[in-house]
């Protein structure tokens, strides 16, 4: 089940994590007063595990192959959001890789 995938993938990165935490002063008490960065940091945190969740789930029902396909997704939206937020112009080389890469997309199909 991918919620008990990420939970226990949780609870390793705490046995982990928490001894180097202590041992090198970088705990950080969750019981003091939360402002903003916390209530971000706590939402962005359960929204990654969500994601994280759907990711696992989508593997385990279209295959390995379709589900990595999100990478292109994440790179188209990279470029999309560089040239509507940065203002970035791109050469024929990068639109022609560009429509390659969705083609490839195009010719990849869930298993059955």
């Amino acid at each position: 089940d991918p919620i008990e995938l990420v939970l226990g993938s949780s609870i390793i990165g705490l046995i982990v994590l928490l001894p180097v935490t202590l041992l090198n002063g970088y705990w950080i008490s969750p019981l003091v007063n939360w402002g903003p960065a916390e209530i971000a940091l706590t939402i962005s945190s359960l929204i990654h595990s969500l994601i994280y969740v759907s990711y696992i789930w989508l593997i385990g029902r279209a295959g390995v192959i379709f589900a990595s396909q999100t990478s292109y997704i994440c790179t188209a939206s990279g470029v999309g959001f560089a040239m509507l937020l940065l203002g970035e112009g791109y050469s024929i080389y990068i639109w022609g890789a560009v429509v390659l890469m969705l083609i490839g997309l195009i010719m990849v199909r869930p298993t059955k």
